[in-house]
């Protein structure tokens, strides 16, 4: 059985509908991250290219976008340096998709459980991330 957390949907010919993080800098950290939502403990500081994040134990950051609750979404994002611990990727749910170890440009489809957010969280997770992007399959 593949862990939920592994799962990845494939599909060929679809269509993407627009950007749902419209605001540029909330993507690619170029104004640093007064948008998103840290948790408390979180050392998250940015670079002007960036989210640069230690994080201790298993912590979180937030951003409050739009989505369609059970609606599939195609998230794009990168993980530009890596030391440590993993991540994922939660959309407005408590199912973690994609858990990430490496730097590498990751590309996940995943179901929205809710409709409020995305999140990122890690588990003793040092590393950057960068380049986020959330579009509905349509």
């Amino acid at each position: 059985m593949i862990p939920p957390w592994r799962t990845k949907f494939r599909i060929k010919g679809y269509l993407l509908g627009s950007e749902l993080i419209t605001v540029a800098a909330d993507r690619d950290f170029s104004a640093g991250v007064s948008n998103w939502t840290v948790e408390a403990g979180d050392d998250v500081t940015w670079d002007n290219t960036d989210c640069d994040w230690n994080c201790n134990e298993l912590n979180t950051i937030r951003l409050a976008v739009t989505l369609t609750e059970g609606a599939l979404y195609k998230v794009q994002f990168d993980i530009s340096a890596y030391t440590s611990g993993n991540i994922g990727v939660y959309l407005g749910g408590a199912t973690a998709h994609g858990v990430s170890e490496s730097v590498d440009t990751f590309v996940l489809y995943v179901l929205a459980e809710a409709s409020n957010y995305i999140q990122f969280g890690g588990t003793d997770f040092i590393g950057s991330i960068d380049n986020i992007s959330i579009k509905e399959v349509i």
